[in-house]
């Protein structure tokens, strides 16, 4: 699996609308319980970037309450595993390298994170030790991490559309922006060199936003061959300031 999502934030939308694609939609998952898990410290947001004053989730921040949502769909009590969060935290980078036949053990008492295949005897200790608590449950994290990539990626890139849809989405997760202030930007807002988007917000009110390298170069390259792709048949004329960014084709 190629690291692509691990360094970039999450707002809390996002991870409202991934929540509920993990879910299949027989979930409704609202702000509030993620606001309500943020105030109570089970999992806070952790990014690096801000929206509206509030600060973005990071990617293991997503994991996380995908994890608590699976085990609250398990019918498993969130909250007695509020110690063993901080430790998926710290695994998630190692976790995300390599998924696969990585699974998550509890006795009841603490986590563990084992390889199905390298870590048997550990695990059989686990299932069947003397310590093990009062009962055992297994999770395959690993998958969920798979999903939530898969989950991630879903927007197709091998068409034009496809392609300009998939920069949409990056620049809306690296700036935060509005859909109605991404849709107005023109050629003369953007200012490459220094990753950054003149936005005009509500009141004609004006902003700067920093995009990622990772959204700065989805950007460049729909600049260069996507957008002109858009509309067949239709001269869509010299590039100046006043240019409109996205076309619909």
């Amino acid at each position: 699996m190629t690291i692509l999502k691990i360094n970039r934030d999450f707002t809390a939308k996002d991870v409202q609308a991934i929540l509920r694609k993990l879910s299949k939609g027989h979930e409704k998952i609202g702000l509030a319980l993620l606001n309500y898990y943020a105030r109570t410290n089970l999992v806070p947001p952790t990014g690096e970037g801000f929206i509206r004053q509030r600060r973005k989730y990071s990617y293991s921040d997503l994991i996380l309450l995908c994890w608590l949502f699976r085990m609250k769909d398990e019918g498993l009590p969130v909250h007695r595993f509020r110690r063993g969060i901080d430790y998926l935290r710290k695994k998630i980078p190692a976790l995300y390298k390599n998924p696969r036949d990585m699974v998550l053990l509890t006795d009841g008492r603490q986590l563990f994170i084992k390889h199905r295949i390298e870590d048997k005897s550990q695990i059989a200790e686990v299932l069947t030790g003397e310590k093990a608590g009062q009962y055992v449950w297994a999770f395959a994290i690993g998958s969920l991490i798979e999903e939530v990539e898969q989950i991630l990626n879903n927007v197709k890139i091998d068409t034009p559309s496809g392609f300009r849809n998939r920069v949409i989405l990056e620049l809306l997760w690296a700036t935060g922006m509005r859909v109605s202030e991404l849709s107005n930007l023109n050629f003369g807002d953007l200012n490459i060199d220094e990753n950054e988007i003149r936005v005009f917000g509500k009141g004609a009110k004006e902003r700067i936003v920093l995009m990622s390298d990772r959204a700065k170069g989805y950007l460049v390259q729909y600049i260069k061959s996507a957008r002109n792709l858009l509309a067949p048949g239709y001269e869509i004329g010299e590039v100046t300031d006043d240019s409109p960014l996205f076309i619909n084709n």
